[in-house]
């Protein structure tokens, strides 16, 4: 639908183990509409969670999915996320171990 925008992006585990703390290579995100997205951050919390954060939009619901190997597709991870002005925040704790994730999040105006 005209309401609907898809931002994809992957993150890549690195320095997992010995070396500390994740590293995010190759942040993307690709659109194919003319809507003002706003920045998502993500990073790692205490339990090695990824953390999401993305600005609020008033009015508008998220989808997460998720996949580990885009030849699988996408699966939701979890749906009807209401904004939380100024900012929404999700914590990855379901995909412990792998190393490389792909998040689709979807924003659907109301």
């Amino acid at each position: 639908p005209a309401d609907t925008a898809k931002l994809y992006f992957s993150v890549e585990a690195k320095g997992v183990g010995s070396e500390g703390a994740l590293q995010f290579d190759d942040l993307r995100v690709e659109s194919s509409t003319c809507l003002n997205f706003p920045t998502i951050v993500i990073s790692q919390d205490a339990s090695l969670d990824e953390v999401l954060a993305w600005e609020s939009i008033g009015g508008a619901t998220y989808t997460l999915h998720y996949s580990t190997n885009l030849l699988n597709g996408f699966t939701v991870m979890t749906n009807g996320i209401t904004p939380t002005p100024p900012l929404n925040v999700f914590t990855n704790n379901q995909e412990a171990g792998a190393s490389t994730i792909f998040y689709h999040l979807e924003l659907e105006a109301q």
